[in-house]
């Protein structure tokens, strides 16, 4: 095989572990990030944030007191069953709204 050849087969290889990694990497935490409308709704997503999640918790800033109430009260239990039911249980295990900059 020539060097060219082989460097192209090296090339292909790392690209599809690199893929991997990074599909692996980034699909429990940045799916609750990049499609944040999904999860809570257009609406209540214009008012809130997530932040991070850290050891199963999910932090969210909203940008309102009412905002802040009606999430708790009316999203927090579906929200926590559609991330556990699309990311494996125990992903996420509790989800905090807090005021913030959004």
């Amino acid at each position: 095989m020539t060097r060219s050849a082989d460097t192209a087969r090296l090339g292909n290889v790392l690209g599809k572990v690199f893929e991997q990694i990074e599909v692996k990497g980034q699909s429990k935490e940045s799916s609750v990030f990049r499609e944040w409308p999904r999860w809570v709704g257009g609406r209540a997503a214009r008012h809130s944030r997530p932040v991070r999640i850290k050891d199963g918790q999910l932090l969210v800033y909203v940008d309102h007191p009412t905002w802040l109430y009606d999430l708790n009260q009316r999203i927090k239990v579906a929200l926590l069953e559609k991330l556990s039911r699309a990311l494996g249980r125990g992903a996420v295990t509790a989800v905090h709204f807090r005021l913030g900059r959004v």
